[in-house]
């Protein structure tokens, strides 16, 4: 009768040290999902939204860019920063309209197309964003 006495004391602890190891594990799964419920949702768009405020009463905007805006390369910049800008029209590769929007990948391209389109920098931000008005 011993024996079987101390074969349920072997599983009764066994099944103890299993539910703890268990509890800890919920615990820190718990803890992990309450820290994502408090991480902020990210729009599509984000590096555009500080230039919303500035384009209020712009309704048309140039939007140029040096990077591979190819069916194969495009990542969906330009749709992602028109539905951040909305109501305001981005007009892609078209620097005609008093205000632009420049998405570069180096400062130089930004210096470059300032002086070809003959525009002066109002607003950058650290997304790599330029918002440029046209010279008078």
């Amino acid at each position: 009768m011993k024996k079987i006495f101390r074969h349920n004391n072997i599983i009764i602890g066994f099944a103890a040290v299993l539910l703890a190891i268990n509890m800890f594990f919920v615990g820190v799964n718990t803890l992990v999902q309450i820290q994502k419920l408090h991480k902020p949702i990210i729009a599509p768009g984000f590096p555009y939204a500080d230039l919303k405020e500035k384009l209020r009463k712009v309704k048309h905007v140039g939007y140029l860019t040096n990077k591979d805006m190819s069916p194969e390369h495009n990542d969906g910049e330009f749709l992602r920063a028109q539905n951040m800008l909305a109501p305001t029209i981005l007009d892609f590769n078209n620097a005609d309209h008093p205000w632009t929007i420049l998405n570069y990948t180096h400062e130089s391209f930004v210096l470059y197309t300032l002086d070809k389109i003959g525009a002066v920098p109002i607003y950058a931000n650290r997304y790599g964003k330029v918002l440029a008005v046209k010279k008078p």
